[in-house]
């Protein structure tokens, strides 16, 4: 039982990633946040948007907890931030009778959507970083083709507590221009990152700003590395009162262009310090940045590796960019990482989509690695041993059969096909005993996977439906 569960959750022996999450159609994932020291929250969107967006609860193995669809609304979402027990949000919104695109606004818990807003006009607007502010409304940053001097510029929204807009502003010029991170430094005072169209010298660059709570601009600063295209995608607030911003640097390499992850450090005045570059002198990208708990650095992205595609790139520097470690992780096609958590017992958590393994298409991943980069079974916690805590009778069994526990639990039964499709899901609720309708199954065999709501253990049982 344990060979067949350890193949559906991998599908691959060769597979880097500890779990994946989706069908044959292209899935989604785009941000992680750490619940606690055994859970997390993974925003998940399947692209035929035959569910609404979801956000996932996993426990430390990467096993699904809880699932929270919602089918309101058509879009994606970003990282989570925390909200008095809730969730908070921002991202897209397709607006599919419009045929236009807004900015999100959503605040979730566990089991509804408390509050779901969105913004923008007639073109294209999203999304990319949101904060909470003292007076319990939001600031959302982003990019809108709707409004601005044209093109693509900064798109700047706060909100009240209720979701309704007080003010919109933009920031930007006749190129492409994205807002990517926020962070707060002070209870007035809000540092902004992302790309400006530089028109001086025809390209891209990293920009980071300073604005107060009605939107003014205190203190702006573009980085131009070397006259080439610099795009800055995450933003980090250091611990020692400066920034860092994860980006790609445009670079020569033979007659070749190419792009390289990087990462650029500035002071609490916003002056660049030093920019540093990772990876091979192909393609790369680097779409997320944490600072650890030593006050190093962790950046995920992607490396292209020749002939093979984009594979998974993680960078672990110390305070100054010095690279500590690098993992590359992936198969014969294209593998990104997005987004990255450090985790209590000082490892980290990782969502990224691959299109090397899983269900077909892109599948969502979770990645799961120790301090020193080596891939992990579980994080915080020593792993559980994967013993069968309920027993199946009769089995094998024809139209029903009754699953019996050894004490009383609640949790969630997945069913899983013996290809590792899910088939179905059965929540219960303080029980010893449940009775099971096997009508929907042809015959065959069948994993059955219990998640322990108490302790978040997972145990596993083989079903025969004859």
């Amino acid at each position: 039982i344990f060979y067949v569960v350890l193949f559906i959750s991998s599908l691959s022996a060769q597979s880097p990633f500890n779990q994946t999450y989706g069908g044959s159609m292209d899935d989604l994932t785009s941000g992680i946040m750490l619940l606690d020291s055994t859970r997390f929250i993974i925003s998940y969107t399947d692209e035929g948007f035959t569910n609404g967006p979801m956000a996932l609860y996993v426990n430390n193995n990467g096993d699904s907890l809880t699932t929270y669809i919602d089918n309101g609304f058509f879009g994606w979402q970003k990282s989570y931030h925390k909200l008095f027990g809730n969730y908070y949000t921002t991202g897209g919104y397709y607006v599919l009778n419009e045929s236009k695109h807004d900015v999100l606004l959503q605040i979730i818990d566990t089991n509804s959507t408390i509050l779901l807003r969105r913004y923008g006009g007639s073109d294209y607007d999203n999304g990319q970083d949101i904060i909470h502010l003292p007076d319990s409304g939001f600031l959302i940053v982003g990019t809108t083709k709707s409004y601005g001097a044209g093109g693509y510029d900064v798109y700047i929204i706060r909100t009240d507590k209720n979701g309704d807009s007080l003010w919109t502003r933009t920031y930007g010029n006749f190129g492409g221009n994205e807002a990517r991170g926020i962070e707060k430094e002070s209870d007035s005072v809000f540092v902004i990152a992302g790309t400006w169209y530089n028109d001086a010298n025809n390209s891209g660059d990293i920009f980071i700003m300073k604005i107060n709570l009605h939107g003014d601009t205190l203190l702006f600063k573009l980085h131009d590395i070397g006259n080439l295209q610099n795009f800055g995608h995450s933003l980090c607030k250091s611990s020692d009162g400066g920034y860092v911003v994860a980006g790609v640097l445009e670079h020569f390499f033979g007659s070749n262009i190419g792009f390289m992850p990087g990462i650029y450090k500035m002071d609490n005045n916003l002056n660049l310090l030093w920019a540093k570059y990772y990876g091979n002198p192909y393609d790369g990208e680097a779409f997320d940045i944490k600072e650890c708990y030593d006050h190093g650095f962790i950046m995920v992205g992607y490396s292209e590796q020749p002939g093979r595609g984009e594979d998974v790139y993680i960078v672990r520097t110390d305070s100054i960019g010095d690279t500590l470690w690098t993992r590359t992780l992936g198969g014969d096609y294209n593998d990104r990482a997005y987004s990255v958590v450090q985790t209590p017992d000082s490892g980290f958590a990782i969502v990224g989509n691959t299109y090397s393994y899983g269900a077909g298409g892109s599948d969502a991943f979770f990645l799961k690695l120790k301090p020193n980069g080596d891939i992990t079974t579980a994080i915080g916690l020593p792993v559980k041993p994967k013993v069968q805590s309920f027993s199946i009778f009769p089995n094998p069994a024809s139209s029903r059969t009754s699953i019996e526990f050894n004490k009383t639990v609640s949790g969630l039964i997945i069913i899983y096909s013996i290809d590792g499709k899910v088939l179905n899901k059965i929540n219960i609720l303080y029980t010893q005993s449940i009775d099971m309708d096997l009508s929907i199954l042809n015959k065959g065999i069948y994993i059955l996977k219990f998640i322990d709501e108490n302790d978040n253990s997972v145990t596993y049982g083989k079903l025969i439906v004859q």
